[in-house]
């Protein structure tokens, strides 16, 4: 069983036919009460937020280089970073920050699940930086599924693993690993156009209930019920 797109075990010359392939999902009962319970806030500025891993090897610096090149074209662009930082991403942070005088990123650390929920639903967009590298190439990433389920639009980068979950320019917008240009005209594209980004939006919403683990699940509970009654 595997939680992995299928291409991802290619190298290991396994038989397929003896493997279950299912995405990553999210409980959608979960995330609708906790929507039901968010606070609704004033919003000042539009704001990038990702959640998970802050570091380098998840996307920091690819980040920090959009921040860069926005701060001057479009300085109401605020990106918000969510998730554990550990000190060696801290100290190459604050560096940069200094260096270039960035006042457009904001660590919030790590926080609670429904404060993540809060935060996510101020947000202008969601954002997936991950670069292309074989350990993170094929996942399916649980933030992305609550992402959708927020149903703000997404802009990730455009791997394999990716890909299944979303579609480009219908549930999200997706740009090649490590370039922080394309980064930066997704963001714009839905800073600008308003249209797109409620489609965006509304489309990832609807697509979402397909990755509810009480489907994601079938195929697993029939294996195994297979499974049982084979050894029966």
């Amino acid at each position: 069983m595997l939680a992995l797109h299928p291409d991802s075990i290619a190298e290991y010359n396994i038989n397929r036919t003896k493997i279950i392939e299912i995405t990553n999902g999210c409980d959608l009962s979960l995330m609708k009460r906790a929507e039901n319970e968010i606070r609704k806030g004033f919003k000042e500025s539009f704001k990038v937020i990702y959640v998970g891993h802050v570091s380098i090897e998840r996307g920091l610096k690819l980040i920090l280089d959009a921040c860069c090149l926005l701060q001057k074209d479009i300085p109401i662009i605020q990106f918000i970073l969510i998730g554990e930082c550990p000190d060696s991403a801290r100290k190459f942070l604050g560096e940069t920050v200094s260096k270039y005088n960035l006042t457009n990123i904001k660590l919030l650390g790590e926080l609670d699940h429904r404060r993540v929920l809060e935060e996510l639903n101020q947000a202008d967009t969601c954002l997936f930086p991950f670069p292309d590298t074989p350990e993170l190439r094929w996942i399916y990433p649980i933030k992305v599924f609550e992402y959708m389920f927020i149903g703000k639009p997404i802009i990730a980068t455009d791997l394999p693993g990716i890909r299944r979950i979303l579609r480009h320019e219908v549930d999200a917008l997706l740009f090649t690993p490590g370039n922080p240009n394309e980064l930066c005209n997704c963001i714009k594209k839905v800073y600008l156009d308003k249209r797109l980004a409620l489609r965006l939006g509304r489309n990832a919403k609807k697509r979402v209930e397909k990755f509810d683990w009480s489907i994601v699940h079938k195929p697993v509970i029939s294996f195994l019920q297979i499974a049982a009654g084979e050894i029966e």
